[in-house]
């Protein structure tokens, strides 16, 4: 029966909902078929979270321990997903911000972001000024 699931999940991983016995290479192909499947895993490791939100960042809503590396690829992948990320960092946030610019409605704390930045171009111009 597990290798019915197998072969189901790896067309559609939604249907790791229906799964009476959810093994790790089952969730596992699901995730990385679809990555909302995660919200149907009984079981969440790094590793499925991480493979979920690589294939689509927004499944970060339903990782339950989002670990910095977690939210780094969900941010890479689709910066929309900065909205469910809890502790945001100016380096994140600007990831976020690379991948789609309309990101920044996410950001919870835009001045410190606008500082960060601010940083960052005056660190560029003092390489420009006084090249090593």
């Amino acid at each position: 029966m597990s290798d019915t699931y197998l072969i189901a999940v790896k067309q559609n991983g939604l249907i790791l909902e229906f799964a009476e016995k959810q093994t790790l290479n089952i969730c596992l192909e699901a995730v990385k078929q679809n990555g909302y499947a995660l919200q149907y895993v009984k079981k969440q490791t790094p590793e499925l979270c991480l493979e979920a939100v690589k294939q689509n960042g927004l499944a970060l809503k339903y990782v339950k321990e989002k670990t910095p590396e977690i939210c780094l690829e969900a941010v890479k992948q689709n910066g929309y997903a900065l909205q469910y990320v809890k502790k945001q960092t100016p380096e994140l946030c600007l990831e976020a911000v690379k991948q789609d610019k309309n990101a920044i409605n996410f950001i919870k704390n835009k001045e410190d972001f606008i500082l960060f930045l601010v940083g960052k171009i005056s660190s560029l111009e003092m390489l420009i000024r006084y090249p090593i």
